[in-house]
């Protein structure tokens, strides 16, 4: 029996009493080039009876604007939706009863939906500390080209974390790589306020995702950094992008590729560094 389903049917009637959501702050260094200068995230997992959401808290606002906006009459002005710098536009959704993730996320205008079913083999430590009262239990993992160490609690049996991560026998309560450039902790578990990714403001507008595998996600990540800019500049050269007044195709074309080759460069370390190379 596969061990995520194990878990599933050894703690179900536990999970589908539950409906909590689990407030992380995530610190991540987006540029290797200045460590110092962190990220800090507030981002949501909410478990149900049958899965979990996990998003940026600060996307969910801006979404439940648009979504109220968009329930006005519909002569009435829309509001202007306002999205924070530093915003995450990715989620990942996980259901109890299948062995992937579903990755969903927007690139060049288009929405993917990216299935990943790669594995995550767990060491279980006898290392234990206490996190907002839980007592936790060190284990650890490589993902994504990185080393992870993980903190979760058997006082709530729900094979459930951050981003991804699933499969310990207990919520992940705290995780972070080896090179101390990603790290999530739980700051808050609230319960009877989580959403399903059906329910989840302005779903609707997810609903022409392209799905995808991992692997053809990879090169397409690997392909608009090798060809910063491709997609705007295709619309500079057509004429349907804008453009500065008084500023030529060529001189707008040099400012993509440079405003894309800068951005690039200070976004260079992703959560799962094997985006950028060959590793698995």
């Amino acid at each position: 029996m596969p061990f995520l389903l194990f878990i599933f049917l050894l703690f179900g009637s536990f999970i589908s009493a539950q409906n909590i959501r689990v407030t992380y702050e995530y610190d991540l260094v987006q540029d290797t080039l200045n460590p110092e200068e962190k990220l800090i995230k507030e981002m949501s997992l909410d478990i149900t009876k049958d899965g979990s959401l996990f998003y940026d808290k600060s996307k969910f606002e801006s979404d439940s604007l648009a979504e109220s906006s968009k329930s006005l009459a519909s002569n009435a002005p829309s509001m202007p939706i306002v999205i924070r710098p530093n915003t995450f536009l990715w989620q990942v959704h996980k259901y109890f009863s299948k062995p992937y993730a579903l990755f969903i996320t927007t690139s060049s205008n288009i929405s993917y939906q990216i299935k990943d079913d790669r594995k995550m083999s767990w060491e279980i430590l006898p290392e234990t500390k206490t996190i907002l009262g839980y007592q936790v239990q060190k284990a650890i993992a490589s993902f994504g080209g990185r080393s992870w160490i993980a903190w979760f609690t058997s006082e709530i049996p729900i094979a459930e974390g951050p981003y991804k991560f699933r499969g310990l026998p207990g919520l992940i309560m705290e995780i972070e790589d080896t090179s101390n450039s990603h790290h999530f902790i739980a700051k808050a578990i609230k319960k009877g306020s989580a959403i399903s990714p059906e329910q989840y403001p302005t779903q609707r507008f997810w609903s022409a995702q392209k799905e995808i595998s991992w692997e053809n996600y990879k090169n397409i990540y690997r392909q608009q950094r090798a060809h910063p800019g491709e997609e705007e500049i295709g619309r500079i050269i057509a004429d349907e992008a804008f453009r500065s007044p008084g500023e030529t195709k060529l001189e707008a074309i040099r400012r993509i590729k440079d405003e894309y080759k800068n951005k690039y460069m200070h976004d260079n370390n992703p959560i799962e560094i094997d985006l950028l190379n060959d590793g698995k």
